[in-house]
């Protein structure tokens, strides 16, 4: 990932205050993940990101993944906040399939008795 790739910025005077990455995938496609600083937190004062991606799996519906995170720091470079939700949202997707793996193993287990 390269800053220059964090694409549609929005600043408020100065600090950039929002962005959206494009992930590449397979067949030319892309997924879109968009940060924005949460400046309604008055806990973390100017620290709080959210990362929202949408998923469009092909069988329809729409499933919407929102990752909130606190940097360490105010002047952490965007890169690095990109990096942290995009590694935090891998952990998640992990956990979410792992998740998904159990159930699955499980309908089949309830299914093989009719």
């Amino acid at each position: 990932m390269k800053l220059n790739e964090l694409e549609l910025r929005i600043y408020k005077e100065k600090k950039c205050v929002g962005f959206t990455y494009f992930l590449n995938l397979e067949d030319n496609k892309k997924q879109r993940f968009d940060f924005v600083l949460d400046e309604t937190n008055n806990e973390y004062e100017g620290r709080a990101w959210e990362m929202t991606t949408l998923f469009e799996p092909p069988n329809g519906g729409t499933q919407v993944y929102r990752i909130c995170f606190v940097i360490p720091r105010n002047d952490i470079p965007l890169i690095t906040i990109a990096g942290m939700g995009l590694k935090l949202f891998q952990t998640y997707l992990k956990e979410e399939i792992q998740l998904k793996s159990c159930i699955d193993f499980s309908i089949g287990q309830v299914v093989n008795d009719y």
